[in-house]
């Protein structure tokens, strides 16, 4: 599953929050489990790539 390039952090972390809610309901089929984890997985993948691109904005100012 590909994310959409336009994702924010926001937005994937509010995804990642309905997945959770969904999950911790009971609301989820076994059949969608699999498609549910990987969209996880990415976007946990890419809020740590966005959280990981700030800390280096943030030590570039600091070394200046």
């Amino acid at each position: 599953m590909a994310l959409p390039k336009e994702l924010t952090y926001t937005d994937a972390m509010h995804r990642l929050q309905e997945i959770t809610s969904a999950l911790d309901a009971g609301n989820v089929q076994i059949d969608d489990l699999d498609a549910l984890l990987l969209e996880s997985r990415e976007l946990i993948r890419f809020c740590e790539e966005k959280l990981r691109s700030i800390d280096q904005k943030i030590e570039g100012l600091d070394n200046h």
